[in-house]
């Protein structure tokens, strides 16, 4: 009976992940080209919504697959919220998935190997996701993103990390936080069993149904982090230690 489970949780999984391929393959060929007779902003705004509610779908399609599960605490805490730094960690492939599909109208940091991809390139581009290239244009873009009043999704270690371990997290949240002045948002994630992670592949399933658990934390105050603080990169260092030392201890209080 547990080996007939598990076959079946291994094709459900390949059916959820070649459902999301496809319908990312029809949308950048059939809908998202047509919403480029849309003023740029309208464009943007039209094809981040639909990736909101295609992500929603898709989360759907695995529950009801007997996949995975989710549970979420928090979520009040997004509720209009707008020009706001929103940090997360990573420890799965549907982190972005699951964070796009409970927060509309969302910019993200792509890294440049997801512009060459066929199934996603259309989506990417079209929704004005910000390309990781040059840390100093990167860093403009988002301060001018924040201020324009978009909120950023960004996963400060870079990629997904280990099961036994939280990665060091990189700078790049923490400058661009204090140069826009924007709110800092933290939020964890956590999936029980550990699943999809980067030393995964899509197959390799774990023994039981996963849950991936959403918790969105309070606002940090970053002037009072940052107060005594004599540079903004002395300011910068500081500020990503200590979301640092918030993400261990939370990934702590779960095991």
């Amino acid at each position: 009976m547990n080996k007939i489970n598990h076959y079946w949780r291994v094709i459900a999984t390949g059916i959820a992940f070649s459902s999301f391929g496809l319908g990312a393959l029809v949308l950048s060929m059939l809908f998202f080209p047509c919403c480029y007779i849309l003023p740029q902003k309208k464009r943007i705004k039209m094809i981040q919504k639909s990736i909101h509610y295609a992500f929603k779908l898709f989360i759907f399609e695995m529950k009801i697959l007997g996949i995975m599960d989710v549970k979420y605490n928090g979520l009040e805490k997004l509720s209009g919220v707008k020009g706001c730094m929103i940090v997360s960690n990573h420890p799965t492939l549907l982190d972005i998935v699951l964070l796009l599909s409970v927060i509309e109208g969302t910019d993200c940091i792509v890294k440049d190997e997801l512009w060459q991809n066929p199934f996603l390139r259309g989506a990417v581009s079209g929704a004005g996701y910000i390309p990781n290239k040059s840390p100093e244009d990167l860093i403009h873009l988002c301060v001018d993103r924040l201020k324009e009043g978009h909120n950023i999704v960004v996963f400060p270690e870079g990629t997904r990390s280990l099961p036994d371990d939280l990665k060091p997290f990189k700078k790049g949240f923490s400058a661009i936080t204090l140069k826009s002045n924007c709110q800092l948002l933290p939020i964890f994630i956590k999936c029980e069993p550990s699943t999809l992670t980067k030393r995964e592949k899509w197959y390799n399933v774990p023994n039981k149904k996963f849950i991936l658990s959403m918790e969105v934390n309070e606002f940090l105050d970053v002037p009072k982090i940052t107060k005594d603080c004599k540079s903004e990169i002395i300011a910068s260092k500081v500020l990503k230690n200590y979301l640092f030392e918030c993400f261990k201890e939370k990934r702590a209080s779960y095991e």
